[in-house]
């Protein structure tokens, strides 16, 4: 709870900004406050433009969080955002195959 003050003080600032709505995002989703945690993510990806490392993280933790909702096809459509940019990142691609594999069952 105490990170959770400091990361909303955080946003205030900045330079730090996109890395507090990050970690406040990750704070939430450690306590499975997934709904809140959602809203920091999907606030962070609207914010990016590129998809860099730092959208990726965001939409895929957004997937994640999605996924512990029981939303599997929102949360199969934000993996595939970022398997589309980045087949490789984490285990994204292994998520997309077992939905897929699961449609054709």
């Amino acid at each position: 709870d105490g990170a959770i003050s400091q990361f909303q003080l955080a946003q205030r600032n900045a330079n730090v900004r996109l890395d507090s709505i990050m970690y406040l995002g990750r704070a939430y989703r450690s306590k499975n406050f997934f709904d809140m945690a959602i809203e920091q993510f999907s606030s962070l990806k609207k914010e990016l433009q590129v998809m860099d490392d730092r959208k990726k993280q965001a939409i895929y933790e957004l997937g994640c969080c999605l996924e512990a909702m029981d939303k599997h096809e929102d949360a199969i459509e934000e993996f595939k955002l970022v398997y589309s940019a980045d087949i490789s990142y984490r285990d994204v691609s292994n998520k997309i195959d077992t939905f897929y594999a699961s449609k054709e069952s």
